[in-house]
Protein backbone atom coordinates (compact mmCIF):
# COMPACT_ATOMS: atom_id res chain seq x y z
CA UNK A 1 0.00 0.00 0.00
CA UNK A 2 1.86 3.66 -0.88
CA UNK A 3 2.15 5.45 1.94
CA UNK A 4 -0.38 8.55 3.09
CA UNK A 5 1.28 12.11 1.20
CA UNK A 6 0.61 15.28 1.86
CA UNK A 7 -1.80 15.18 -0.48
CA UNK A 8 -3.93 12.11 1.44
CA UNK A 9 -3.11 14.94 4.17
CA UNK A 10 -5.86 17.51 2.09
CA UNK A 11 -8.28 14.98 1.43
CA UNK A 12 -8.50 13.78 5.31
CA UNK A 13 -9.08 17.17 6.20
CA UNK A 14 -11.69 17.81 4.28
CA UNK A 15 -13.91 14.78 6.68
CA UNK A 16 -16.11 15.73 9.53
CA UNK A 17 -14.63 16.30 13.09
CA UNK A 18 -15.90 13.22 14.71
CA UNK A 19 -16.02 13.32 18.53
CA UNK A 20 -17.83 11.28 21.23
CA UNK A 21 -19.89 13.10 23.71
CA UNK A 22 -20.99 11.36 27.38
CA UNK A 23 -24.04 12.00 28.71
CA UNK A 24 -22.25 12.13 31.67
CA UNK A 25 -20.61 15.37 31.13
CA UNK A 26 -22.53 16.95 28.22
CA UNK A 27 -26.43 17.07 29.44
CA UNK A 28 -26.08 20.66 30.39
CA UNK A 29 -24.49 21.40 27.05
CA UNK A 30 -26.98 22.67 24.18
CA UNK A 31 -25.29 20.61 21.40
CA UNK A 32 -26.65 22.42 18.33
CA UNK A 33 -25.97 25.63 20.00
CA UNK A 34 -22.40 24.96 20.27
CA UNK A 35 -21.72 22.86 16.93
CA UNK A 36 -23.09 25.92 15.27
CA UNK A 37 -20.07 27.80 16.03
CA UNK A 38 -18.10 25.83 13.19
CA UNK A 39 -17.66 25.77 9.97
CA UNK A 40 -16.39 22.50 9.20
CA UNK A 41 -19.02 19.61 10.27
CA UNK A 42 -19.05 17.75 12.97
CA UNK A 43 -19.92 13.78 13.37
CA UNK A 44 -21.16 13.15 17.02
CA UNK A 45 -21.02 9.90 18.50
CA UNK A 46 -23.72 10.59 22.13
CA UNK A 47 -22.44 7.13 24.78
CA UNK A 48 -24.35 7.48 27.72
CA UNK A 49 -21.30 7.85 30.09
CA UNK A 50 -21.86 4.83 32.36
CA UNK A 51 -18.58 4.15 32.81
CA UNK A 52 -17.62 7.34 33.34
CA UNK A 53 -20.08 7.81 35.71
CA UNK A 54 -20.02 4.27 37.69
CA UNK A 55 -16.01 5.46 38.06
CA UNK A 56 -17.68 8.72 40.42
CA UNK A 57 -20.28 6.89 41.89
CA UNK A 58 -23.21 8.49 40.15
CA UNK A 59 -26.33 6.69 38.63
CA UNK A 60 -27.54 7.47 34.99
CA UNK A 61 -31.47 7.52 34.85
CA UNK A 62 -32.26 5.89 31.95
CA UNK A 63 -35.36 8.27 30.99
CA UNK A 64 -33.63 11.51 31.45
CA UNK A 65 -31.00 9.69 28.95
CA UNK A 66 -33.81 9.41 26.18
CA UNK A 67 -35.15 12.50 26.60
CA UNK A 68 -31.84 14.19 26.42
CA UNK A 69 -30.86 12.34 23.09
CA UNK A 70 -34.61 13.45 21.76
CA UNK A 71 -33.58 16.90 22.59
CA UNK A 72 -30.12 16.52 20.76
CA UNK A 73 -31.47 14.58 18.10
CA UNK A 74 -30.83 16.99 15.41
CA UNK A 75 -26.99 16.94 15.64
CA UNK A 76 -25.90 13.47 16.61
CA UNK A 77 -24.93 10.79 14.21
CA UNK A 78 -24.76 7.79 16.47
CA UNK A 79 -25.80 6.62 19.66
CA UNK A 80 -25.48 3.77 22.29
CA UNK A 81 -27.57 2.41 24.95
CA UNK A 82 -27.58 2.79 28.31
CA UNK A 83 -25.25 -0.41 29.63
CA UNK A 84 -25.08 -1.47 32.71
CA UNK A 85 -20.83 -2.51 33.82
CA UNK A 86 -21.11 -5.56 34.58
CA UNK A 87 -24.67 -7.07 34.28
CA UNK A 88 -25.57 -8.14 30.44
CA UNK A 89 -28.84 -9.14 31.11
CA UNK A 90 -29.64 -5.29 32.86
CA UNK A 91 -27.88 -3.83 29.11
CA UNK A 92 -29.95 -5.81 27.24
CA UNK A 93 -33.43 -5.18 29.32
CA UNK A 94 -32.12 -1.14 28.50
CA UNK A 95 -31.74 -2.03 24.64
CA UNK A 96 -35.19 -3.44 24.72
CA UNK A 97 -36.54 -0.27 26.79
CA UNK A 98 -35.09 2.15 24.74
CA UNK A 99 -36.21 0.49 21.77
CA UNK A 100 -39.84 0.46 22.94
CA UNK A 101 -40.19 3.96 23.52
CA UNK A 102 -38.97 4.77 19.67
CA UNK A 103 -35.09 4.87 19.82
CA UNK A 104 -32.77 2.61 18.35
CA UNK A 105 -29.51 2.24 19.86
CA UNK A 106 -26.33 0.62 19.43
CA UNK A 107 -25.94 -2.13 21.75
CA UNK A 108 -22.99 -3.13 24.00
CA UNK A 109 -21.40 -6.07 24.38
CA UNK A 110 -18.69 -6.04 27.00
CA UNK A 111 -15.35 -8.32 27.52
CA UNK A 112 -16.10 -10.94 29.65
CA UNK A 113 -19.89 -11.20 29.48
CA UNK A 114 -21.26 -14.70 27.97
CA UNK A 115 -21.22 -14.93 24.11
CA UNK A 116 -24.94 -16.13 23.96
CA UNK A 117 -25.50 -12.00 24.17
CA UNK A 118 -23.00 -11.29 21.73
CA UNK A 119 -25.07 -14.51 19.74
CA UNK A 120 -28.31 -11.96 20.17
CA UNK A 121 -26.89 -8.73 18.53
CA UNK A 122 -25.36 -10.70 15.95
CA UNK A 123 -28.72 -11.64 14.49
CA UNK A 124 -30.63 -8.11 14.58
CA UNK A 125 -28.15 -5.40 14.91
CA UNK A 126 -26.20 -3.81 12.03
CA UNK A 127 -23.70 -2.03 14.63
CA UNK A 128 -22.46 -3.76 17.57
CA UNK A 129 -20.39 -1.70 20.51
CA UNK A 130 -17.62 -3.66 22.26
CA UNK A 131 -16.81 -2.06 25.87
CA UNK A 132 -15.07 -3.40 28.93
CA UNK A 133 -11.77 -2.59 27.59
CA UNK A 134 -10.25 0.10 29.11
CA UNK A 135 -8.27 -1.03 31.47
CA UNK A 136 -7.35 -4.65 30.22
CA UNK A 137 -3.70 -5.65 29.65
CA UNK A 138 -3.34 -5.40 25.47
CA UNK A 139 -2.52 -8.81 24.84
CA UNK A 140 -5.97 -9.86 26.70
CA UNK A 141 -8.11 -7.27 24.87
CA UNK A 142 -6.27 -8.20 21.28
CA UNK A 143 -7.23 -11.97 22.00
CA UNK A 144 -10.44 -10.87 23.23
CA UNK A 145 -11.83 -8.70 20.38
CA UNK A 146 -10.24 -11.65 17.57
CA UNK A 147 -12.59 -13.66 19.37
CA UNK A 148 -15.89 -11.52 18.89
CA UNK A 149 -15.06 -10.45 15.36
CA UNK A 150 -14.34 -14.27 14.45
CA UNK A 151 -17.42 -15.06 15.71
CA UNK A 152 -19.36 -12.62 13.54
CA UNK A 153 -17.76 -14.43 10.75
CA UNK A 154 -18.50 -18.31 11.78
CA UNK A 155 -22.36 -16.84 11.97
CA UNK A 156 -22.21 -15.37 8.51
CA UNK A 157 -23.38 -11.71 10.24
CA UNK A 158 -22.89 -8.81 8.72
CA UNK A 159 -22.51 -6.84 11.73
CA UNK A 160 -19.58 -4.21 12.05
CA UNK A 161 -18.04 -2.97 15.44
CA UNK A 162 -17.69 0.19 17.51
CA UNK A 163 -14.52 -0.13 20.06
CA UNK A 164 -15.07 2.27 22.74
CA UNK A 165 -11.88 3.42 24.22
CA UNK A 166 -9.92 1.70 21.49
CA UNK A 167 -6.64 3.18 20.52
CA UNK A 168 -3.81 0.51 20.82
CA UNK A 169 -2.18 0.50 17.29
CA UNK A 170 -2.46 -3.18 16.62
CA UNK A 171 -6.04 -3.40 17.61
CA UNK A 172 -7.36 -0.73 15.49
CA UNK A 173 -5.43 -0.99 12.31
CA UNK A 174 -5.67 -4.58 12.15
CA UNK A 175 -8.68 -5.11 12.16
CA UNK A 176 -11.91 -3.82 10.24
CA UNK A 177 -13.33 -1.55 12.27
CA UNK A 178 -16.66 0.25 11.46
CA UNK A 179 -15.63 3.00 13.86
CA UNK A 180 -13.80 3.38 16.98
CA UNK A 181 -13.23 6.25 20.01
CA UNK A 182 -10.61 6.96 22.26
CA UNK A 183 -9.24 9.67 25.11
CA UNK A 184 -5.91 9.60 24.04
CA UNK A 185 -5.58 11.99 21.74
CA UNK A 186 -5.46 14.23 24.80
CA UNK A 187 -2.53 13.04 26.47
CA UNK A 188 -0.19 16.14 24.85
CA UNK A 189 -2.41 18.71 26.64
CA UNK A 190 -2.44 16.88 29.83
CA UNK A 191 0.56 15.12 29.99
CA UNK A 192 3.05 17.21 28.32
CA UNK A 193 3.01 14.26 25.40
CA UNK A 194 1.86 13.74 22.07
CA UNK A 195 0.93 10.73 20.42
CA UNK A 196 1.65 11.61 16.21
CA UNK A 197 1.05 8.93 13.97
CA UNK A 198 4.07 8.50 11.59
CA UNK A 199 3.08 8.78 7.48
CA UNK A 200 5.62 7.16 5.83
CA UNK A 201 6.84 4.60 9.16
CA UNK A 202 3.04 3.94 9.42
CA UNK A 203 3.32 3.87 13.34
CA UNK A 204 2.12 5.83 16.38
CA UNK A 205 5.06 7.21 18.31
CA UNK A 206 5.70 9.63 20.88
CA UNK A 207 7.38 13.32 21.41
CA UNK A 208 7.94 14.89 24.63
CA UNK A 209 6.86 18.26 25.34
CA UNK A 210 9.67 21.05 26.19
CA UNK A 211 12.70 18.07 25.78
CA UNK A 212 14.25 19.66 22.43
CA UNK A 213 16.06 16.33 21.67
CA UNK A 214 12.60 14.01 21.40
CA UNK A 215 10.64 17.17 19.61
CA UNK A 216 13.60 17.25 17.54
CA UNK A 217 13.38 13.12 16.42
CA UNK A 218 10.28 13.99 15.33
CA UNK A 219 10.39 17.01 13.72
CA UNK A 220 9.50 15.80 9.91
CA UNK A 221 6.36 14.16 11.18
CA UNK A 222 4.82 17.23 12.96
CA UNK A 223 5.70 19.82 9.70
CA UNK A 224 3.76 17.19 7.90
CA UNK A 225 0.82 18.46 10.03
CA UNK A 226 1.37 21.97 9.93
CA UNK A 227 3.41 22.40 13.43
CA UNK A 228 5.95 23.84 14.00
CA UNK A 229 8.51 21.95 15.92
CA UNK A 230 10.09 25.21 17.75
CA UNK A 231 7.39 26.07 19.51
CA UNK A 232 7.00 22.35 21.45
CA UNK A 233 10.94 22.72 22.39
CA UNK A 234 9.85 24.86 25.14
CA UNK A 235 7.32 26.45 27.81
CA UNK A 236 7.51 29.76 25.75
CA UNK A 237 5.96 28.73 22.88
CA UNK A 238 3.81 25.95 23.85
CA UNK A 239 -0.38 26.92 23.60
CA UNK A 240 -2.46 24.47 24.73
CA UNK A 241 -4.44 24.97 21.48
CA UNK A 242 -2.01 24.20 19.59
CA UNK A 243 -1.28 20.78 21.13
CA UNK A 244 -5.02 20.09 20.64
CA UNK A 245 -5.52 20.73 17.25
CA UNK A 246 -1.68 18.97 16.29
CA UNK A 247 -2.91 15.80 17.85
CA UNK A 248 -6.12 16.19 16.29
CA UNK A 249 -5.01 15.78 12.43
CA UNK A 250 -2.55 13.05 13.46
CA UNK A 251 -5.39 10.95 14.74
CA UNK A 252 -7.25 11.96 11.25
CA UNK A 253 -4.29 10.94 9.60
CA UNK A 254 -4.41 7.79 11.54
CA UNK A 255 -7.96 7.16 10.46
CA UNK A 256 -7.09 7.76 6.90
CA UNK A 257 -4.39 5.46 7.26
CA UNK A 258 -7.09 2.23 8.48
CA UNK A 259 -9.31 3.42 6.26
CA UNK A 260 -6.64 2.79 2.95
CA UNK A 261 -5.93 -0.97 4.13
CA UNK A 262 -8.86 -1.73 4.78
CA UNK A 263 -11.17 -0.40 2.31
CA UNK A 264 -14.36 1.58 3.56
CA UNK A 265 -16.47 -0.32 6.24
CA UNK A 266 -19.95 -0.19 5.60
CA UNK A 267 -22.75 -0.52 7.16
CA UNK A 268 -25.09 -3.69 6.39
CA UNK A 269 -27.69 -2.65 3.66
CA UNK A 270 -26.83 1.44 4.59
CA UNK A 271 -29.97 2.16 4.93
CA UNK A 272 -32.89 2.44 7.51
CA UNK A 273 -31.21 -0.01 11.24
CA UNK A 274 -29.19 1.66 13.90
CA UNK A 275 -29.37 5.56 11.89
CA UNK A 276 -33.10 5.40 11.39
CA UNK A 277 -34.22 6.97 14.68
CA UNK A 278 -31.35 10.60 14.35
CA UNK A 279 -31.65 13.02 11.71
CA UNK A 280 -28.50 15.19 11.08
CA UNK A 281 -27.25 17.56 8.23
CA UNK A 282 -26.73 17.37 5.47
CA UNK A 283 -28.17 14.18 4.41
CA UNK A 284 -28.44 10.71 5.24
CA UNK A 285 -25.68 9.73 2.87
CA UNK A 286 -23.61 11.50 5.13
CA UNK A 287 -24.81 9.85 8.37
CA UNK A 288 -24.58 6.43 6.76
CA UNK A 289 -21.22 7.05 5.48
CA UNK A 290 -18.53 4.27 5.74
CA UNK A 291 -15.72 3.75 7.95
CA UNK A 292 -13.17 3.74 9.54
CA UNK A 293 -14.50 6.46 11.63
CA UNK A 294 -12.41 7.46 14.78
CA UNK A 295 -13.92 9.70 17.08
CA UNK A 296 -12.18 12.23 19.23
CA UNK A 297 -13.47 11.41 22.66
CA UNK A 298 -13.51 14.55 25.81
CA UNK A 299 -15.05 15.51 28.51
CA UNK A 300 -14.30 19.18 27.67
CA UNK A 301 -15.99 21.09 24.69
CA UNK A 302 -12.76 23.69 24.87
CA UNK A 303 -10.44 21.00 23.68
CA UNK A 304 -13.04 20.11 21.00
CA UNK A 305 -13.05 23.37 20.09
CA UNK A 306 -9.78 24.04 19.72
CA UNK A 307 -9.43 20.61 17.83
CA UNK A 308 -12.02 22.04 15.49
CA UNK A 309 -10.34 24.76 14.93
CA UNK A 310 -7.34 23.71 13.68
CA UNK A 311 -3.38 24.99 13.73
CA UNK A 312 -3.04 28.89 14.70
Amino acid sequence: MAKPSRKDWRACSTEPHKILVSYHYYKKVKLAKWADQFDRPLMIFADSGAYSAESQGATIDIKEYMRWLEQEAACITTYANLDVIGDAAATHTNQIKMEKSGFVPMPVFHAGEELKWLDRYLEKYPLIGLGGLVGRPKAASWSWIVKVFRRARERNSPAVFHGFGTTTFKIVADLPWYSVDSSTWGVGFRYAEVFLFDPWKLRLVRARLFNPQSVAKRAEIIRFYGGDPERLKSRDGYRYSYIAALSARSWQQFELYCRLRHGEIGLPGQSGGLHAHMAMAPSDGERLRAGLHLYLADSNTTNHRYAIEGIK
